[in-house]
């Protein structure tokens, strides 16, 4: 009997415990969040919060984030519906000078985007220090060299530079990089300066269930990457001016698709990552046989495959 007595008072304890844990899961982002965005190659903070409007500050609270840390491709990141967090000085202070760097990369590069609407391209053209020369960057590596010399000529070491730094990112696998599109790469960057160019994706190898069944991704005639510090949309105008090239914009994802082909063509993707392929409009100088759109690349939410230009072609 006195058993029983313990056992109904320790009852309402337990169900003040259980209330206050189930409030406590209702209130968390995790619980509140609607949505949620999967990191693909170069996504940073600053580009998600750009794209979600919200700030870097309530994306890091939402995913318990430090300073600094590092996204990896695949995780899934939520998006607050509530832009105000909550600091905690152990979020707020700087884990090292990396991650003091990285911040101040990110407010650049918002300074970058919200100037971006009023600004006209021709103030990001810039004649570079070293024409020619160009620096890569993938995650934390870089490398920085000659890729043009004069004439147009590649320059001696850039082939085994490129197909170390477009390998694949997933079996590491490469293949060389076609001469053409190293030159046209280093020509953008010369373009805009020298500014650093941020791969997102090169050299991928052949699977099953890809959109395009001959991809230029996949015979090393194809890059999707990052101008820093100048807006896509400035990118991809430039990629347009240049000859048989094809260029890729997707408003909604991170990057600007470029690869050499016989006969330019440009399209637009409307899909963001991880989604199948939204194409607005595909425009080329001669007809293009787009391939029917099967099911999403296996495992892939990083970059899209694009129209081939024509029966029997690579594409993208």
């Amino acid at each position: 009997m006195r058993i029983r007595i313990l056992c109904l008072r320790a009852a309402p304890a337990r169900v003040s415990a259980l209330l206050a844990t189930l409030a406590a899961l209702a209130a968390s982002p995790l619980a509140s969040a609607e949505t949620t965005h999967v990191v693909g190659p170069g996504h940073t903070l600053a580009k998600i919060s750009r794209r979600y409007h919200v700030s870097i500050e309530a994306l890091r609270e939402a995913n318990n984030l430090v300073p600094g840390q590092k996204l990896k491709p695949g995780t899934r990141i939520v998006i607050p519906d509530d832009d105000t967090p909550t600091r905690s000085p152990a979020r707020t202070t700087r884990q090292n000078g990396a991650s003091r760097d990285e911040e101040l990369d990110s407010r650049r590069d918002d300074k970058t985007a919200r100037a971006a609407g009023a600004r006209g391209a021709e103030s990001y053209v810039k004649r570079p220090r070293n024409p020619g020369s160009i620096t890569l960057v993938r995650g934390s590596e870089h490398w920085s060299g000659k890729a043009r010399a004069r004439g147009g000529h590649l320059a001696p070491g850039a082939s085994d530079a490129f197909r170390r730094m477009l390998r694949d990112e997933n079996s590491g696998g490469s293949r060389a990089i076609d001469p053409r599109l190293i030159t046209l790469v280093a020509q953008v960057s010369d373009h805009f300066g020298g500014r650093e160019i941020d791969i997102v994706s090169g050299y991928r190898p052949h699977t099953e269930g890809q959109h395009t069944a001959h991809s230029n991704h996949n015979i090393g005639r194809a890059i999707d990457f990052v101008v820093r510090g100048v807006p896509n949309e400035v990118v991809r105008d430039y990629c347009h001016t240049l000859r048989d090239v094809g260029v890729g914009y997707y408003p909604n994802s991170s990057f600007v698709h470029l690869d050499v082909r016989s006969a330019s063509a440009f399209w637009v993707d409307e899909s963001g990552p991880g989604e199948a392929p939204r194409y607005t409009s595909v425009t080329s100088g001669s007809t293009p046989a787009v391939e029917a759109l099967g099911s999403k690349r296996g495992g892939s939410a990083k970059s899209k495959t694009e129209p081939q230009q024509a029966a029997g072609e690579s594409g993208p």
